[in-house]
């Protein structure tokens, strides 16, 4: 039995729910606790003195959280079996800042770092040599190695890279943003995310990654055999993923999602916006090597030439591919499709998320990125950079001016050769100004227009007005006004739980995990999992539900429903610190988030759609940045828009015809009205042609009331508010005539003002006839209070001893078979 269990734990994974190709490494597992105790680059306490300094296995723990800045100096993991916990950190965790980790060794376990970059320049240097930063795996040694749960900006070149022999590797649930463009890097422009690049090893798998705002490789792929499974790539400029597909290499491709942004619209190198470019080194037909032919498999990936997935059929997964070769003569290009695998190869097992959820999985505040506390505000913009199309692809973090110094080494009008440390790499300094600030020439500001590497010479334009000599110090200046808007605020370092027993775990863990805070007990197994009791502490903090017991809210309702707001309401949580809401109309898969501010338990959203349903649900955030599951959903309908006006004419003494404005999208209408003080009656008009309704058996000398409401689904689901209530009457001692009419004359109407009246009011009839024409005004009973026979057009009458209310008056002329005109007035 013992052996058995011993044979089951060496099977498990690194943490719960690794996956990939580097998943099975142990990593520190089993070994000493090192606690990173400052931020300094180097010495006692330091994470360099961890990695660097410290043989054997061993699991690395922070006490602190802020900014590690390494001034350009690299950290080297040399050691075997470590295991990086990155989000043990208090305050606002740990940053890794102008250097990189440099892995030349096996089974290593790296999470909850972030990683920016930048160009960092040590004094005298001319570009920038550290390619593929961040952390940078390059040794035959390196394998069984997973980056996961990291967040990797503003590198120049990519964020990170694997190269040389290194085999096993995994980078999952990453973010890679905005690496750096026309900056420091020596091949000149080279905004890159993730380089799985090595010419030997094998077996790369980087799954479930967020790409945002890198001009390409999103990733490369140049491994032997490569899987890139559930990656969301967002405004790249140039090619989302690329594949060079050298003689027996392999890959799957599968549910990855490409959506292009402001950048990708503007790349001439991409126009179709495809999502993978598959670029053939050899003809695979004819293959010449004797080895296998390369070959890809794609399945189930979504880009703008493929926006749904409509089938599996070959042709349709092979729309989101660009074929680009490179086969030079004898051979001859290979037609479309021709590495187009039909079966997958050596699949690791990667839990596939559907591309319908994935962008919202990997977004959520426990998705993709050193999520532990929570994500910074670098990851938040870029995030947020997608979710409302505003993605940049960056030169530069901030907006000063890079400025590389230099003594020239002589020159003439039109040339001039740059200082020994110059590159020898053509494309790093072309299209950037070069001025001369002290020496011959100075003042002079020119353009590189083309750089000879080897001979170090920069070609300018215009010329020189004065050539360069040996004594001219010159600067060559990056412009960086398209910037990411600067470094976040300063980390805050926190406060460290108290671990008595100094075994990693802090002493409330212990007693709520059944351990001893007293004895150093951190490679025990308590629960017989195969995980120590340190790895149980450390993988706890990438649960959702941790060990605060956050819960999420038991029960939403919206309230003052309108066709384009509501107030989403629901229920408070204890210990709450914020809320998160997402919500997204049903036939949009896209989620929107929302945050409410403190503990308030409703949002107010606006800009919905008319006639529409939605679903949300609400999280709760917790004290020390934990966070719950989402909560249940709950659906509900926008209103349509009710008509804009409604009235009553003409009006008899026994029928009345009701009338409104036609409403876009209507499929019916509901009329409710009464006599006054009288029962309230319904009545449905269906289809969205019909806007009035005659309605008769009503009482002569009587006060009606109605109002009308839209109904925009058949059911009666989705409908309107109704509108306000209006009031006619039925007249009392009309003529016996009154019943055939039915409306006001073509073209007539009367002008009534002022509305409300106090002293007196006036009608004007138009059009205007010099003959006899009868004013009749009844009470709001139903009563005449008035009548006036007149030849002129424009009537005024004292209102002085009328009481205050509501009036109805009718103008017809004899002759006439139609009413002229009626309505309503107030008296006050």
């Amino acid at each position: 039995m013992a052996l058995m269990a011993l044979f089951l734990h060496a099977q498990i994974p690194a943490f719960p729910g690794a996956e990939g190709f580097g998943s099975a490494t142990p990593g520190g597992r089993g070994g000493q606790i090192i606690k990173v105790t400052n931020t300094n680059a180097s010495g006692p306490g330091s994470l360099r003195q961890a990695l660097e300094n410290t043989p054997g296995k061993r699991i690395i723990i922070f006490e602190t959280g802020g900014e590690i800045d390494l001034q350009g100096n690299n950290i080297e993991i040399s050691e075997p079996f470590v295991t990086i916990a990155g989000q043990t950190a208090p305050g606002d965790g740990i940053m890794i800042k102008n250097g990189i980790i440099r892995i030349i060794t096996h089974d290593v376990i790296v999470r909850g770092l972030r990683f920016r970059h930048s160009h960092f320049q040590r004094p005298g240097e001319h570009f920038f040599n550290n390619v593929y930063g961040g952390i940078n795996i390059t040794s035959d040694s390196a394998y069984n190695i997973i980056i996961d749960h990291c967040s990797f900006a503003w590198n120049v070149a990519a964020g990170a890279g694997v190269l040389q022999g290194a085999h096993d590797v995994t980078f999952s649930w990453c973010i890679f943003g905005q690496g750096l463009h026309c900056n420091l890097h020596f091949e000149g422009c080279h905004s890159k995310g993730l380089v799985l690049h090595q010419t030997a090893g094998g077996n790369l798998s980087a799954h479930h990654n967020i790409f945002i705002s890198n001009d390409a490789r999103n990733p490369n792929l140049q491994s032997p055999h490569n899987e890139v499974i559930n990656n969301y790539i967002y405004n790249c400029g140039a090619r989302p993923m690329h594949t060079y597909l050298l003689p027996g290499r392999t890959a799957n491709v599968i549910g990855n999602v490409f959506e292009p942004g402001p950048d990708s619209y503007n790349s001439m190198s991409n126009p179709d916006l495809k999502a993978l470019l598959v670029e053939y080194s050899i003809n695979p037909q004819t293959n010449d090597t004797g080895t296998a032919p390369a070959s890809v498999y794609v399945f189930e990936n979504i880009c703008p030439d493929r926006p749904v997935i409509l089938s599996n059929n070959p042709a349709e997964e092979w729309l989101i591919v660009d074929d680009y070769t490179n086969v030079k003569p004898p051979l001859s290009p290979p037609p479309s499709g021709q590495a187009q695998s039909l079966t997958p190869f050596n699949l690791t097992g990667v839990t596939v998320t559907s591309t319908t959820d994935l962008r919202d999985v990997l977004f959520d505040s426990c998705g993709a990125g050193a999520i532990v506390p929570y994500r910074d505000s670098v990851d938040y913009r870029l995030l947020q950079s997608a979710i409302d199309n505003s993605g940049k692809i960056v030169d530069c973090i901030e907006g000063d001016d890079i400025i590389i110094e230099g003594i020239a080494q002589g020159g003439d009008f039109n040339y001039i050769q740059l200082d020994p440390r110059a590159t020898t790499e053509s494309g790093t300094y072309q299209g950037r100004l070069i001025t001369i600030v002290s020496g011959p020439g100075i003042g002079d500001t020119v353009m590189i227009i083309g750089y000879h590497g080897p001979s170090k010479t920069a070609y300018v334009q215009p010329g020189w007005s004065t050539p360069p000599t040996s004594a001219s110090v010159y600067h060559i200046i990056i412009d960086c006004s398209n910037n990411a808007g600067g470094w976040p605020a300063p980390l805050n370092s926190g406060t460290p739980p108290t671990d008595t027993d100094n075994d990693g775990m802090p002493d409330s863990w212990e007693i709520s995990y059944g351990t001893d805070p007293l004895v150093a007990d951190h490679n025990g197994d308590i629960d017989g999992d195969g995980y120590t009791n340190i790895e149980a502490y450390i993988n706890h903090f990438f649960n959702c539900a941790v060990i605060s017991g956050c819960q999420p809210p038991q029960a939403l309702w919206a309230t003052r429903i309108t066709p384009v707001s509501a107030r989403l309401n629901w229920d408070s949580v204890p210990s709450v610190t914020t809320y998160l809401i997402r919500g997204r109309a049903l036939d949009n898969p896209l989620w929107t988030y929302l945050q409410t501010p403190g503990t308030q338990t409703f949002k107010d959203v606006y800009g919905l759609y008319n006639n529409k349903q939605y679903i949300w649900q609400v999280r709760a955030v917790c004290g020390a940045g934990d966070t719950s599951d989402w909560s249940e959903p709950d659906t509900f309908a926008t209103g349509c828009y009710a008509p804009d006006s409604h009235w009553a004419s003409p009006v008899l003494s026994d029928a009345a015809r009701l009338n409104w404005t036609r409403i876009s999208g209507a499929v019916g209408y509901e009329i409710r009205g009464q006599k006054l003080e009288g029962n309230w009656v319904q009545l449905l008009i269906q289809g969205n042609t019909n806007t009035s309704k005659d309605v008769y058996g009503l009482t002569p000398g009587s006060i009606y009331r109605w109002r009308v409401r839209s109904w925009c689904d058949i059911n009666g689901v989705v409908k309107s508010v109704y509108t306000s209530l209006d009031t006619f009457i039925t007249p009392a001692n009309l003529s016996s005539g009154m019943e055939n009419y039915r409306e006001p004359a073509a073209g007539s109407r009367v002008a009534v003002y002022p509305n409300p009246a106090e002293n007196d009011i006036t009608f004007e009839i138009f059009p205007y006839k010099n003959e006899k024409k009868t004013l009749t005004i009844y009470n709001a009973t139903g009563q005449i209070i008035k009548t006036l026979q007149t030849d002129e057009n424009v009537i005024t009458i004292d209102t002085k001893d009328f009481a205050e209310g509501l009036y109805f008056y009718q103008v017809r002329f004899p002759n006439d078979i139609n009413l002229s005109g009626q309505g309503r007035f107030v008296v006050q």
